[in-house]
């Protein structure tokens, strides 16, 4: 009996809920209709082909033809796909909102007894052209009126001619754009970004830079490296930069403008599906009645004149030394797996060891910091030449027969060792420069003088540097000893305690402990005492590091010792430490001084 009860309650909650659903779905579709019939326009913004905008006068007249938008009025020219693309978003997702009907003695009063803006669509498949009028604000804020044209517009809609509605101060600004807003402004015919080929020519000049699987590279005058960084610049400056002040005649005398026999010619290329695109810019006289300096040009294969700003001509004049790579390294950071740093007599050689981390070679390897060893290899793959010599010295005039410096950088399996040399100063325009070169090439470059100084490095400087190395968190006590007295600080669930040696108990600030620590683990040596050596022997004994005048023991839960600190002597500038017992090192005077004011700090605070 239950059991059928309960068959019953499911079967009639069941019914209950696809009524809910079956409701849901009906006001779903209801609300889409609604949507759906109080659109602006009764067809798709994809099926449209022509628009006419008749702006206080006005005409501005747009055609599809394929996949391209061309203005045909007030002037012939193709039109932005972008400016397109917002025009036909904002009409196909406009909303009217249906108001009362209007008197023809208030149209006026709206601003439709002579429509400000006058729009006439016509769609694929369709006999008449759909049309409507704009005209005043409306008292609500962000609405304009409107009327529909024609009987054929207000039939589409369910509307009747002469019955007002609103749309968006929005609509009505994208339609009042002008003509020029909506002309194609780019100065190649796809984006320049995607060139695989440049062609520039400049005053007779020819270069030609082409883009392979091993990047960019220079074919004509010479064939050399191409600066990326340079070209990416450029072909981003092409993109970006729009053409402005439209010059539009039935007859061009392009001799009026320098453009039939252009100063500057700019061809780039892209991969096509049979042959290559290509797309020109031909670059004129500068213009004397413009206040900001620009130039006449145009596309070929165009009827229209246009002005480029100077920035641009700057770079379609870029000379081979601009162009060329100033990179030194065509690795990569992640790349590279071993480093040689030589200058006179000395060598530094570094590599990856099989878990990822530099390690020294020889002489005995040791830890390495590798901070500071990861940051210099960026500094130096990352370094570029500020210019090239004009006229190439000897190579003993630069002193590259006998290089201050080489730095040399592998790859895995050293397939591909790359580096450079550096040779003597020179001065250019009244600043220092270090001539250079890479290695297996003969032209030589300039390098600002201040950066090689950084890269004449000891073994010592790849050094880890830090004497301590253990998690804060493991330490439960710290005990301090001098010779008279004794202090000990403890960790008691989330409290510190200090104790002196009279047994007198205090509570600690947590932070300040945690402080104390922080400094503890960041003093680094500057040298490690050898007590091998009669002068490091003396210095061992006269600064009372062997027999410290105060020792810090830093203590897990376990009573294992994390660390001990033996302080000696200070001189002017340093203080002879003693640590692990057994191993002695010269730190900072002013970064031990950190360290003993925090633990100064925390006695005082008994």
């Amino acid at each position: 009996m239950k059991l059928n009860k309960t068959i019953i309650a499911g079967l009639i909650f069941a019914f209950a809920l696809g009524l809910v659903i079956a409701d849901g779905r009906r006001l779903t579709r209801i609300e889409e209709e609604q949507t759906r019939a109080l659109r602006l326009l009764p067809f798709a913004a994809e099926d449209i082909n022509r628009i006419s905008i008749t702006r206080r006068g006005e005409p501005l007249e747009l055609r599809r033809e394929g996949e391209t938008w061309r203005i045909l009025r007030p002037v012939v020219a193709n039109a932005e796909a972008r400016a397109i693309g917002d025009l036909l978003y904002y009409l196909e997702n406009e909303q009217r909102t249906p108001d009362r009907d209007l008197p023809d003695e208030r149209r006026a009063a709206y601003g439709l007894a002579v429509p400000p803006l006058i729009v006439s669509i016509q769609a694929e498949g369709t006999d008449d052209a759909f049309g409507f009028a704009i005209g005043g604000d409306t008292a609500a804020h962000g609405r304009v009126y409107a009327r529909f044209n024609d009987t054929a517009a207000a039939s589409e809609t369910g509307s009747r001619v002469g019955e007002f509605f609103t749309v968006s101060d929005d609509l009505r600004d994208q339609l009042m754009a002008s003509a020029y807003d909506y002309r194609d402004k780019a100065l190649f015919a796809f984006d320049a970004t995607e060139a695989e080929s440049v062609s520039l020519t400049f005053e007779g000049r020819s270069t030609q830079i082409d883009r392979g699987e091993a990047g960019w590279s220079i074919e004509r005058p010479a064939a050399m490296r191409a600066d990326e960084t340079e070209m990416t610049r450029m072909l981003s400056e092409f993109q970006a930069t729009r053409a402005v002040d439209f010059v539009n005649t039935d007859t061009l005398t392009l001799s009026n403008y320098g453009l039939d026999a252009p100063a500057m010619i700019a061809t780039i290329e892209r991969p096509g599906e049979s042959e290559p695109e290509r797309s020109t810019l031909l670059v004129g006289h500068r213009r004397v009645d413009s206040e900001s300096p620009s130039y006449y040009a145009m596309r070929l294969g165009r009827d229209s004149v246009f002005s480029v700003p100077q920035p641009i001509v700057r770079s379609l004049r870029a000379s081979i030394d601009e162009l060329r790579a100033r990179n030194l390294f065509t690795l990569r950071a992640d790349e590279a797996t071993s480093l040689t740093l030589e200058f006179g007599p000395k060598s530094v050689q570094l590599g990856l060891d099989s878990g990822g981390a530099w390690a020294l070679g020889e002489p005995a390897p040791a830890e390495l910091d590798q901070n500071f060893t990861n940051a210099l290899m960026n500094k130096i793959i990352g370094l570029r030449a500020v210019g090239f010599a004009k006229t190439q010295p000897s190579e003993s005039d630069a002193g590259l027969d006998d290089p201050r410096l080489r730095i040399i950088v592998g790859d895995a399996g050293g397939a591909r060792r790359e580096g450079f040399e550096t040779g003597k100063l020179t001065r250019v325009g009244g600043r220092e420069f270090v001539y250079a070169r890479r290695l297996g090439e003969t032209d030589i470059l300039l390098l600002d003088s201040g950066e090689p100084g950084a890269f004449f490095l000891h073994r010592d400087d790849f050094l880890d540097k830090t004497i301590f190395h253990f998690d804060r968190k493991l330490v439960a006590r710290i005990e301090i000893a001098d010779n008279s007295a004794a202090i000990n600080f403890e960790r008691r669930e989330q409290m510190w305690i200090g104790k002196n040696d009279k047994g007198d108990e205090y509570q600690l600030s947590a932070n300040a402990i945690e402080a104390l620590l922080l400094r503890l683990l960041a003093l680094k040596w500057k040298r490690i005492l050898n007590p091998e050596l009669e002068r490091d022997a003396t210095l061992l004994k006269t600064q009372r590091v062997e027999e410290p005048k105060i020792t810090y023991r830093f203590i897990d839960s376990g009573g294992e010792e994390l660390a001990v600190l033996g302080q000696g002597e200070n001189n002017d500038s340093s203080v002879f430490l003693g640590a692990d017992r057994e191993r002695y090192y010269e730190v900072s005077k002013d970064e031990f001084v950190e360290f003993f004011n925090s633990v100064r700090g925390l006695i005082s605070s008994r």
